[in-house]
C-alpha cells in the first residue's frame, strides 16, 4: 500500500514537469520566430563562433558602400496608359479592334447604339435648317420688294413736290402780271383825270383795263392757293414715303433676327459633338493594350480600352529618399526581373520634387516597407523597348550606379 502511494506521488511530479516544461517551449518558440524573422538568421547561427558574425558584420558594410542604389520599379509607356470610356447607359454596337492591334489617329475604335439615334436627330436638324433658310430668303425678297415699292413711292412723291412748287411759282408770276396790270389801269386813271390827256384816254378802254384785271386777279389768287395746297400735300407724302422706306427697311432686318437660323446651326453643332461621342476614335498612334467591353454590353464608368504609345518605355522606380542625392540626370541603370527575357539597360532621364510613401511592395520578406520615397524615372534604351513593351505595369528590381 505504501508503495502504490509513493508510485503514485512519483508520476504526478513527473506529469508536473512535463506539463511546466510545455508551457516553457510553448511562450519561447514565438519569440525564437520572431527573432528569425526580423534578423534573418538561423536560431543555429546563434551558437556561431565570434569570427563568423565578424565577417557578417564586414560583408553588410561592403553593401553599405556599394556604388549602386537599389529600388523596386514599375516598366510603362513614356507617355503613360490611356484609358478611354464614354457616357455610361450606352449600349455597344460593335468592337472594331482588338487587343494587341496597332492603330492610327483618329481610327474608329467602337460603335455605340446610340450613333444612329444622333445621325437621324443630325438629318432633321440639318432640313429644319434648309427650311428655315429658304423661308428666310422668302421673307427677305418679300422686303425687298416693300423697300423698292416704298422708294418708287418716295420717287414719284418727290417729282409731285417738284411740280407743285413750280406751279407755285408760275401762279407767284402771274400775281406779278396782276400787279403790273393795276399799275396801268392806275396810270391810265391819272390820265383820264387829267384835263390835257382826258380826250386821249376813253372810258371804255379803261373800264375794258378793269374788268380785265378782276378776272386776272381771281385766277393768279386761285392758282396760288392751289400752288400752295399741292405743295404742302407733296410734303406731307414725302414724309410718309420716308418713313414707309424706313419702316420696311426695318422690317427687312426683322426677317434676320426673327428667323431661328443661329439657334438650328447651334442645335446641329451640338448634335454633331454628340455624334462624335458615339463613334470613340484613338486619341493617338500607337497599340490597343486591353479590350474590356463586348458588343451588346452596357457602357459603364470603367475604361473600355486602355492603349499606348510603345515606341517609348520608361521604368518609374522608387528610391530611398537618402539615395537620391547621390543619383544624377543619364545615370545607368539596370532592369531585372523573372518575367524578363534579359536584363534591361537604361539612363536616368528624371528626378521628381515630391517624396511620398512607398507603393510597391518588395518582394523580398525581410525588406523595409515604410519608407519615404521619390520616384525616379528612367528611359530604357530603344534596342531593349520590345522586350519592355511585352510586360506592361510590370514591377522590377532597378540598381543605379552612383555618380556621387
Amino acid at each position: 500500500m505504501t508503495q502504490s502511494f509513493a508510485r503514485r506521488s512519483i508520476a504526478k511530479r513527473l506529469w508536473k514537469c512535463l506539463a511546466m516544461w510545455k508551457c516553457l517551449a510553448q511562450s519561447v518558440t514565438p519569440v525564437i520566430l520572431a527573432f528569425v524573422f526580423q534578423t534573418g538568421c538561423s536560431p543555429y547561427r546563434l551558437a556561431l563562433p565570434e569570427p563568423s558574425i565578424r565577417n557578417q558584420e564586414v560583408s553588410l558594410g561592403e553593401k553599405a558602400k556599394s556604388s549602386q542604389v537599389l529600388a523596386q520599379g514599375r516598366i510603362q509607356p513614356a507617355k503613360g496608359l490611356i484609358r478611354m470610356g464614354t457616357i455610361p447607359g450606352d449600349r455597344v454596337e460593335q468592337v472594331l479592334v482588338q487587343a494587341g492591334q496597332r492603330i492610327q489617329k483618329l481610327q474608329p475604335l467602337i460603335v455605340l447604339q446610340s450613333q444612329q439615334l444622333r445621325a437621324l436627330e443630325l438629318e432633321a436638324a440639318s432640313l429644319r435648317l434648309e427650311e428655315a433658310r429658304a423661308m428666310r430668303q422668302v421673307k427677305q425678297q418679300e422686303a425687298d420688294l416693300s423697300i423698292d415699292a416704298a422708294g418708287l413711292k418716295l420717287q414719284s412723291v418727290s417729282q409731285t413736290l417738284l411740280q407743285a412748287n413750280s406751279q407755285l411759282d408760275l401762279a407767284k408770276k402771274n400775281s406779278e402780271q396782276v400787279e403790273s396790270l393795276g399799275r396801268q389801269i392806275s396810270s391810265l386813271q391819272q390820265l383820264r383825270e387829267s384835263p390835257l390827256t382826258r380826250a386821249a384816254i376813253g372810258t371804255i378802254e379803261l373800264e375794258t383795263k378793269k374788268n380785265e384785271l378782276t378776272k386776272v386777279s381771281s385766277v393768279s389768287e386761285q392758282s396760288l392757293l392751289a400752288a400752295h395746297q399741292a405743295v404742302e400735300i407733296s410734303k406731307l407724302q414725302l414724309v410718309q414715303s420716308e418713313k414707309s422706306v424706313a419702316a420696311a427697311k426695318e422690317s427687312r432686318k426683322l426677317v434676320d433676327q426673327a428667323t431661328p437660323i443661329a439657334s438650328l446651326e447651334k442645335q446641329i453643332e451640338i448634335l454633331r459633338l454628340m455624334l462624335e461621342q458615339s463613334i470613340i476614335v484613338s486619341p493617338l498612334d500607337g497599340v490597343v493594350v486591353t479590350v474590356n467591353v463586348e458588343v451588346g454590353e452596357r457602357t459603364a464608368q470603367l475604361p473600355m480600352f486602355e492603349l499606348a504609345n510603345l515606341s517609348e518605355m520608361v521604368c518609374v522606380a522608387e528610391v530611398h529618399e537618402s539615395d537620391v542625392a547621390s543619383i544624377a540626370i543619364d545615370d545607368l541603370a539596370e532592369i531585372r526581373s523573372s518575367a524578363l527575357g534579359r536584363t534591361l539597360k537604361g539612363r536616368v532621364l528624371r528626378i521628381d520634387r515630391v517624396v511620398g510613401a512607398a507603393q510597391m511592395r518588395s518582394p523580398n520578406p525581410m525588406a523595409r516597407s515604410d519608407f519615404r520615397s521619390i520616384p525616379v524615372w528612367i528611359t530604357i534604351d530603344s534596342n531593349d523597348i520590345e522586350e519592355a513593351a511585352q510586360r506592361l505595369q510590370l514591377q522590377v528590381d532597378v540598381s543605379i550606379n552612383k555618380t556621387r
